[in-house]
Order: structure tokens, then sequence, then C-alpha cells
């Protein structure tokens, strides 16, 4: 009897607090997705913005409270602005209860169904949060869910269009969305996050997370790639292995192979894969290849002298990308000095010593040149 009687107080007291919370952001309110996903995860506190991450073990050792865990889940909904969409947040032990919104979406009581965990809400011109609390029977929280709302540029969203009894339009969105561009705090953003804020495991957690989340394929893996980078760093190959199975790309594939091999001391298998990923890559795979293949031909000369000017035709096609282009032959001019072809290095060297390159490269390639001097020249 207790129990119902607090349960019947607790529903009252979250409907009202959901209204006032409603009422409070009909304001537009500054939001900022990133900065809020921080926090979120606790990779930066609420104050002041400083970077605030404790272990348990290490706010115990400074005596200060350990809060109870409490089960989150983090989602990413991208969607047009102004327009209505739709949250199903079912829960069968309990209730469901809607706790703020962050930023112009609006809450659309209309199409709301509260008792089935169908809430409706109409985008804003900003990135939004929403946020839910599941509570069971004894009113007690046991997960919270956060909606993160990123309004993206184009889509191609399917609406249905119902006539109801009043002749009232109700929209219903589902989570097709096609050639949409996302906006600068969509999923390279939290990558990005994750990366620089979050310790080893928490970041394969979250990164296996994301790729368990409703993004799309190729969103899933710019997610895969960070993440095979992260485990071969920590030599965590075999679990590397089984994330680059499930690229969908080819060339990236290819090319993960091909790090993974080197990083086990197969440097000859992964210069085939190398090899394998220069001819069916993207543009951008494809630079990370021939980056790939220059280092380690700088220390393992096995290819022909015919693949290594092979690998020069490639870098040709990237003249417009001056940086790429001037490292590339950098690197390319150390590893024909390999296959005895100085004047070929010296030649290399000086266009890029004497061309329209940055002070940077320009030094560069003075080094090299001064070894390659030093060397090889003054002695022929």
């Amino acid at each position: 009897m207790k129990k119902l009687v607090f349960l019947i107080f607790l529903l009252l007291f979250s409907c009202s607090q959901e209204h006032l919370i409603l009422i409070r952001n009909i304001k537009k309110i500054d939001f900022n997705l990133m900065e809020q996903i921080l926090k979120d995860i606790g990779a930066i506190s609420n104050k002041n913005n400083e970077t605030n991450i404790l272990s348990e073990d290490e706010r115990i050792e400074q005596n200060l409270p350990v809060e109870k865990k409490i089960e989150s889940e983090n989602k990413i909904v991208r969607i047009k602005n102004n327009n209505i969409f739709t949250i199903k947040v079912p829960y069968k032990d309990g209730f469901v209860v809607l706790k703020s919104i962050e930023g112009d979406t609006i809450f659309n009581s209309n199409d709301t169904r509260i008792e089935d965990g169908i809430f409706s809400f109409i985008s804003g011109k900003k990135d939004s949060k929403i946020r839910f609390e599941l509570v069971n029977a004894d009113g007690e929280v046991k997960k919270r869910l956060n909606y993160y709302i990123n309004i993206i540029v184009e889509t191609n969203v399917i609406q249905k269009v119902e006539e109801v009894s009043n002749k009232e339009k109700k929209v219903e969105v589902t989570n097709e969305v096609t050639n949409e561009k996302i906006s600068a705090l969509g999923i390279k953003g939290i990558i990005e996050n994750i990366k620089n804020n979050l310790p080893y495991a928490e970041a394969v957690k979250e990164y296996e997370n994301l790729i368990n989340s409703d993004i799309t394929e190729d969103e899933k893996d710019i997610v895969r790639y960070n993440l095979i980078e992260l485990l071969i760093r920590r030599s965590n190959y075999e679990k590397a292995q089984k994330i680059i199975n499930d690229i969908k790309n080819e060339g990236r594939k290819l090319y993960y192979n091909g790090l993974l091999n080197i990083a086990r001391k197969r440097d000859k298998e992964g210069y085939i894969y190398y090899r394998d990923a220069l001819a069916k890559s993207d543009n951008d795979t494809k630079k990370m290849v021939i980056s790939g293949l220059l280092e380690l031909l700088k220390r393992n000369k096995i290819a022909t002298l015919d693949e290594v000017e092979d690998i020069e035709k490639n870098i040709m096609k990237f003249k417009n990308d001056k940086n790429f282009y001037a490292n590339s032959m950098i690197s390319l001019a150390e590893v024909y000095v390999y296959f005895e072809k100085v004047y070929k290095s010296e030649e290399i060297l000086k266009g890029i010593i004497e061309g329209e390159y940055s002070e940077a490269i320009k030094k560069k390639a003075r080094g090299v040149y001064k070894d390659l001097r030093e060397g090889f020249i003054e002695y022929r």
C-alpha cells in the first residue's frame, strides 16, 4: 500500500516537473552539443568546464563521495530543422519520465502518448538534447537515456501523413535518412572527444556502443577505423582483426589488414595488402596507403624498382595537395637511395627545396638532402 501511494505521488510529481521543464524550454536556449556530450560521459565537469576525470578508486582515495552508478545510454538522432519526429521509449517494468529538453526542440503534446512510451517533438534550428529516465515501481531511477538531436542540412526523410478525425495532420517521421550532410558536431566530433578524453577501456566501450547504435553504415566504418587504430596501438591484434572483417569499404579493409600485419612484424604480408589497396581505394584511403608504403620501404627493401616507380605515379596524382605531395616525395627520395638512384633522389629534393612550399617542408627536404650529400653525392 505504501509503495502504491508513493508511486502515485511520484507520478504526479514527475508530470508536474515535466510540464515546468517544457514551459522553461519554450524559450530558445543556447546549447552546445559537443560540450554537453563531454559533460555526460564525464570528460569535463559542469563547473568551469575543467577536465575532471576521476576513477571510482581515485574518488575513494581522495575521500570524495562515490555516486551510485545509474546505467545511461546515448543516442544520436539526425533530423531536418522544423520537423515533427517521435521517440519511442518502451519500459514494461515501470514508467518513463521526460526529464529535460535542452536547445530549441519543442515538445509536441498533441501526438504524444506517454502511456505507450511515445513522445513527439518538433525540431528547431540548432542541436538539442532530450533526456528521459526509466523509473521502476519503487520509484528508483534504473536508466537514463540521452538523445542528442543533430540538425542536418540535407535529408531524404520519409514521412507518412495521415488525416485524423479533426482534420489535423499528423506527421510520423521514420528513421530512414539518406544523403545527409551532418553538422560539424556529428559523429566525427564525438569520435574526437573519445580519442582525446577517455581512457583505453572506456574508449573501446564507447566505440562499440556507437557501432551498435542507429547510425549509417558509412559512419559505422568511420568508428571502426578509429577503434582498429586504438586496438593496434595497444597490441590487441585479435580484436582488431575481428573489427577489420566488418569494414564495408574494400579499400579501407585492405589498408587496415596491411597496417595490422605490419604491426605484427609481417612486413611482406602487410606490403601485399597495401599494394592491393593502392589499386582499389578512394583518394583519401590512397593517401594513407601511400604514406604507409613509404614508411615501410624506408626500413625494409621488399619492393621492386618498378613498384616504387608506380608509387611515384600515384603520388603525382596529388600535386594539388601540396603538403601531402611534398612530404611523400621527400620520403620517396629516401626510398630511391636504397635502390642506388642517388641522382633521382637529388632531383626530387632540389625540386622541393626550390619549389613553392612551406618553410617547414623545405627545412625537412634540406635535412634529407644534406644527409644525401654527406653520404653519397660528395663521394661519387
